[in-house]
């Protein structure tokens, strides 16, 4: 359904109006991956690694660089508003934040049936029979119509973006941390209504997660990003049961055990983007940094096709 290839997104650091940018941040350094159809690809890693950047890539409200981007056999990475418009009603975005993302002057009939009113020629009576069908199909009722989103509870406010998402019937959802605002009982039942939404539709997901245990919950595949770079890359149980970047399993061993204090966490700050070191990016904080060839060569992903990593010292 999807492949990325090379993808490059570079934003201007230091600017005047008078004068060209100073230094690039790397948002985003050669990132290739695909999708099938209703397969789901977890994107994880920590702040400033690329994973909303690249989902923003994907359905094209950031132009990249450098890349491309086939959806369906064309290649969308170029293409002109007016070119895209087909594609916009194939491919839906959820924000990590429901609250800002929803429109406060309006209700949610409204909100949610806008996408409909804008890519169809549907009468305002069909618009709003599909606005109630897919209400219910996430969990919320008629009475929520004619209400406004400062009146829903966070989790609820999730599920109508959710709707407004769905009301196209799109081929691909990508979420941009779908749960990290709620609480930890809200984001069971928004995972679970994620679950169910792909058992019944024919629907592709890309979520992006700082967080590993909802990566492993709702994912088939996983990559892991580091300063705007894939470094391992593979079936969500491979990664999980076999970490083979040092980077991956300092993630891990971060997951909160209920058995066991947390193992360790990544040693460090994670350098500059504007300025990202020479060689592997991960190694001024890797435990197995090898002098004179990890800070020197940048490795490339290897390994099987089930399980690939960027790593001069594989585990």
């Amino acid at each position: 359904m999807l492949e990325a290839r090379d993808l490059v997104k570079r934003f201007a650091s230091k600017r005047s109006f008078f004068r060209a940018p100073d230094s690039f941040v790397h948002a985003v350094d050669g990132v290739s991956f695909a999708l099938q159809a209703r397969e789901s690809l977890g994107l994880v890693g920590e702040s400033g690694s690329g994973k909303t950047t690249i989902g923003r890539c994907i359905v094209r409200m950031e132009k990249p660089d450098a890349g491309s981007i086939v959806f369906d056999t064309t290649d969308i990475a170029g293409l002109d508003s007016k070119s895209l418009l087909p594609f916009r009603r194939r491919m839906q975005y959820v924000f990590q934040d429901p609250y800002s993302a929803l429109n406060p002057r309006m209700k949610v009939s409204t909100i949610v049936g806008e996408a409909l009113a804008a890519h169809t020629h549907m009468r305002k009576a069909e618009i709003m029979e599909r606005v109630e069908g897919v209400l219910l199909s996430v969990g919320l009722d008629a009475s929520a119509f004619s209400r406004y989103p400062h009146e829903f509870s966070g989790g609820q406010r999730q599920r109508i973006a959710i709707a407004r998402a769905l009301i196209l019937d799109p081929e691909l959802l990508v979420l941009d941390e779908p749960v990290s605002a709620l609480d930890v009982s809200i984001q069971a039942q928004i995972l679970n209504l994620l679950s169910d939404i792909r058992a019944t539709r024919a629907l592709a997901c890309i979520i992006i997660s700082h967080d590993l245990a909802v990566i492993r919950e709702v994912s088939d595949r996983t990559a892991v990003l580091y300063l705007g770079r894939i470094v391992e890359y593979g079936s969500t149980e491979s990664v999980f049961a076999n970490a083979r970047h040092p980077y991956t399993q300092s993630l891990i061993d971060a997951i909160p055990d209920l058995d066991s204090a947390m193992r360790g966490t990544p040693q460090g700050e994670p350098p500059s983007n504007i300025r990202p070191p020479t060689g592997c990016g991960f190694h001024p904080r890797c435990p197995r940094m090898q002098k004179g060839v990890c800070d020197r060569e940048r490795p490339v992903l290897s390994g099987s096709d089930a399980h690939l990593a960027a790593c001069h010292a594989q585990g």
